[in-house]
Formats: C-alpha cells, sequence, structure tokens
C-alpha cells in the first residue's frame, strides 16, 4: 500500500494497492483520525470551496462521507445540513456525522426529506447534489470489457427526472453568488452535461 498526497485537494491522501487499511487511529475525543471514501467523491468537497462561514447543504448526503469532508472547511460561524429521506440510510448517516465531526466544534442537523420537495430559497451558500443513481460507475470497476448492455434495462430518463428535479431544488435554495455542485455515478451524457444545460 502507498499513501500519495492529492495536490491541490487539501488535506486528501490517497491509498493505493491491493491491501487491507487498518482502523484509524482515534484522539483524545475519540474522533477518528480519518474517513475513508474513493478519490472521485473526496475530491468534490474540495470544489464547493466552503468557506469557514458558509452555510452548506448536502441534499442526498448518506452515508455522509462527503458531508465529513465539508465539515473540514468549517468553523464556528458556519454550520451544515445533511440530508436523507431513507430512515435507514439516515440512521447511518447520523451515526458517522456524530463519530467523525468533533462536538462543540461546529453546527450541524440532520434533515429527512424528500429532496425533490426540498423548499428553502435562497438559504444556503453551498449545496452538493451527489443525486441517487444505478451506480454502473461502480459496476464498471467490476467489469474489464466496460460492456454496459447488461444495465440497459434501467430507465435512464426517469432516473434523469428525479435528478433534474433534485438539481432544480438545489440551484433554489442557493443565495444568490452561492455555489452549488451537482454529482452522479452514471456515465450517460442526459444525467451529466445534458441535465445541467436543461436546468440553466
Amino acid at each position: 500500500c502507498q499513501l500519495e498526497p492529492i495536490n491541490g485537494v487539501g488535506e486528501l491522501t490517497v491509498f493505493t494497492g491491493p491491501t487491507e487499511i487498518a482502523k484509524p487511529p482515534k484522539d483524545e475525543r475519540g474522533v477518528p483520525a480519518f474517513y475513508l471514501m474513493d478519490l472521485a467523491s473526496a475530491i468534490i468537497a474540495s470544489q464547493l470551496q466552503v468557506e469557514s462561514s458558509s452555510r452548506v447543504l448536502d441534499l442526498c448526503a448518506s452515508p455522509g462521507g462527503k458531508s465529513i469532508a465539508i465539515a473540514q472547511h468549517l468553523g464556528i460561524a458556519g454550520s451544515l445540513t445533511s440530508n436523507e429521506m431513507d430512515r435507514e440510510r439516515l440512521a447511518r448517516l447520523t451515526r458517522n456525522l456524530k463519530e467523525h465531526i468533533p462536538a462543540n466544534t461546529i453546527q450541524w442537523q440532520v434533515m429527512q426529506r424528500d429532496g425533490m420537495l426540498f423548499h428553502q430559497p435562497e438559504t444556503y451558500d453551498r449545496v452538493l447534489v451527489d443525486a441517487p443513481c444505478s451506480s454502473e460507475r461502480h459496476i464498471l470497476h467490476q467489469q474489464t470489457s466496460g460492456d454496459m448492455s447488461p444495465y440497459a434495462q434501467w430507465d435512464t430518463k426517469m432516473i434523469a427526472q428525479t435528478q433534474m428535479k433534485l438539481l432544480m431544488r438545489a440551484i433554489e435554495t442557493l443565495k444568490c453568488g452561492g455555489k452549488g455542485f451537482y454529482h452522479t455515478c452514471r456515465r450517460f451524457p442526459l444525467d451529466n452535461d445534458g441535465g445541467v444545460k436543461e436546468a440553466i
């Protein structure tokens, strides 16, 4: 296993090579030294350009890795709202945030709302939409051929419609001058550039 710093994205370190990674050590407050996540997900938090006083919304937050990464950039004047509609995923999100964000350091809360109905106009300085999808990016990691034909059964248009509704709600919640970041695990243009073009 090798550890390599990633330039331009803060305190990220990448683990490479087929190996087991030991559980992170904890400090005197019981907070783990790191949270494991894939590199693409880790980079997202840095792209939001969160400031210490930012008010941030993570609209589809579970399991919480990106919220944890965002929290590292916030100060006492900032706040983080992590939303998750599914009850079981919400419970996992809450556990992860409690474990990895030191007590009394930043203001944070979890919400259980349907992201497509989330209504808090012009409230947040930064909004992250990690839109739910079929996650064929993860499937491709396990394939050598890159053949997507077994997954053609996915209704791309239906998924894209859900993602579009989430993106539009995210835009609505941003303050004037705020910044949003939209992300999917899909490769189809309709979900990515196509969706953003339609939204703007």
